[in-house]
């Protein structure tokens, strides 16, 4: 599960331990960081013991720790996208990979680390950037 609105003076062991209080099936929780920029957010990841634990808080949507009530929203964690150094290509690792080798930033049969190309030509959409841009198509 996660919480929501948890001020950043809020100390996270404390607040576990005030947490296993009223819930004692919760056996951690981490502050969730912004992926982007790697900064703290207002959010706390909680690790159940078990899932009926986990479900019924999630099913009261609050948990109230004096003086404070927090919103309480299900853990979907983040999705990890799989690319090949190799070929560039989604779905696989370079270990694995029976392509020709791909250049992550023209798109050349050469590694990146050989490239001395300035132009950028994406290997998977052809659009000017890299293959690693979050944006491509």
């Amino acid at each position: 599960g996660v919480l929501k609105n948890v001020d950043s003076f809020i100390n996270e062991i404390d607040l576990l331990t005030d947490i296993r209080d009223i819930v004692p099936d919760v056996v951690a929780v981490s502050r969730i960081k912004n992926a982007a920029q790697n900064t703290p957010t207002s959010r706390l990841r909680i690790d159940f013991s078990n899932e009926t634990a986990r479900d019924g808080l999630l099913q009261k949507r609050k948990l109230i720790v004096t003086p404070f009530a927090y919103p309480v929203i299900e853990y979907i964690p983040p999705v990890k996208i799989i690319r090949c150094f190799k070929c560039q290509q989604l779905g696989h690792y370079a270990n694995e990979c029976n392509n020709q080798i791909k250049c992550g930033k023209c798109s050349g049969n050469h590694g990146l680390d050989n490239c001395t190309n300035t132009t950028l030509n994406c290997p998977n959409c052809g659009d000017a950037h890299k293959a690693t841009y979050p944006g491509c198509k």
